[in-house]
């Protein structure tokens, strides 16, 4: 428990006072002819004491012991460094390499498509319509070339019209189980022309599955092994809930969400037949 300090000015009145009572005992000891070397020894500490007075107001003045204040501030310097390191050493060991305030701030669709065309060798996407990323019209060229190209593998996840808990999701207050089944027949018109523009024979690389079963609690995208992760919120639209970059297939969070899309996708109708 840290110590109450004594006022400046009791602390002044304390030192003047046994100072001055110093000097008074050191002329009275002149006076009486006792031994001079008792005189000079009581001056000097008189001295000692009131100039121990006048240095602790300087300091006080100046904002402190400046030796003190020094070791005081790097002493609470290091104690935040070492938390915010705890903090990092954490994240890290989940696989936490970035976070977003929303995923919004995260970039727009030249930044998305960006990291899709990033991708190496597979790519999983889950969402509630996927109608963001069907409606660029880029889309087409990018999927066929990196199919081709560099043999990368897709698979790809979206609400059912039939999905049993549509019409009970809401965002912002407001139902939007209307407006997800007007995005989805769309976006399969849009996914199946897109695989008919694939090889026959690299089709198998292009697959899309619909999920009737489950209300989707977040968005996943995995590039290799990177996911981007947006938590579905009841209060947000999904562009203002916060966005997770998560680093590493093998790390804890990586592998709760690659669970989370398989066990999904496990569960889900193939879009093409």
């Amino acid at each position: 428990m840290k110590k109450a300090r004594v006022p400046l000015r009791t602390r002044l009145a304390v030192f003047i006072l046994l100072g001055a009572s110093i000097f008074l005992l050191a002329i009275y000891v002149y006076t009486g002819n006792t031994s001079k070397d008792a005189h000079d020894i009581l001056i000097a500490f008189g001295v000692a004491i009131t100039s121990v007075a006048l240095l602790d107001a300087v300091f006080h003045l100046a904002g402190g012991n400046p030796i003190e204040q020094q070791i005081g501030d790097l002493s609470a310097e290091i104690e935040r460094l070492s938390s915010n390191i705890d903090v990092i050493e954490k994240a890290t060991k989940l696989g936490i390499l970035e976070v977003h305030d929303c995923t919004a701030n995260f970039g727009g669709k030249a930044e998305w498509l960006k990291v899709m065309k990033a991708t190496n060798l597979s790519m999983d996407l889950m969402g509630r319509t996927l109608y963001e990323w069907v409606r660029a019209p880029e889309l087409y060229n990018i999927v066929i070339d990196k199919i081709v190209r560099d043999n990368v593998s897709f698979r790809w996840l979206f609400m059912d019209e039939d999905n049993i808990y549509i019409n009970h999701l809401e965002e912002d207050g407001r139902p939007i189980g209307e407006t997800i089944k007007n995005k989805i027949r769309p976006v399969a018109d849009r996914l199946r022309s897109i695989r008919e523009r694939v090889p026959t024979a690299l089709q198998g690389k292009f697959e899309v599955r619909t999920f009737k079963n489950h209300p989707l609690y977040c968005s996943v995208l995995r590039i290799d092994e990177k996911y981007l992760i947006t938590p579905y919120m009841h209060s947000v639209a999904s562009r203002n809930s916060p966005l997770l970059v998560i680093e590493g297939r093998s790390t804890p969070w990586g592998i709760a969400y690659e669970h989370e899309f398989d066990l999904v996708w496990a569960a889900s109708d193939p879009l093409f037949s």
